[in-house]
């Protein structure tokens, strides 16, 4: 019985954990488009030059942890 219930409890803690990363992830995509968004506005309207960007998002599934880096080229 006992195992069942820590099987279950640990089942729940990790539903709630990639639930919460799909929330972050979501998020990061979420500011990259706003970047890059920003970007594009600011090239349009003269106040910096214009070219070529990317942003990548870096994810570690073991860690549950994800990266933004923002790259101007």
């Amino acid at each position: 019985m006992d195992q069942l219930l820590d099987s279950t409890v640990t089942s729940q803690l990790l539903q709630r954990r990639r639930e919460r990363s799909k929330v972050f992830v979501r998020e990061l995509i979420s500011n990259a488009s706003d970047a890059l968004e920003k970007r594009r506005c600011a090239e349009l309207s003269g106040q910096i030059a214009e070219g070529p960007s990317e942003i990548r998002v870096i994810t570690d599934e073991v860690a549950f942890s994800a990266t933004e880096v923002f790259s101007q080229f």
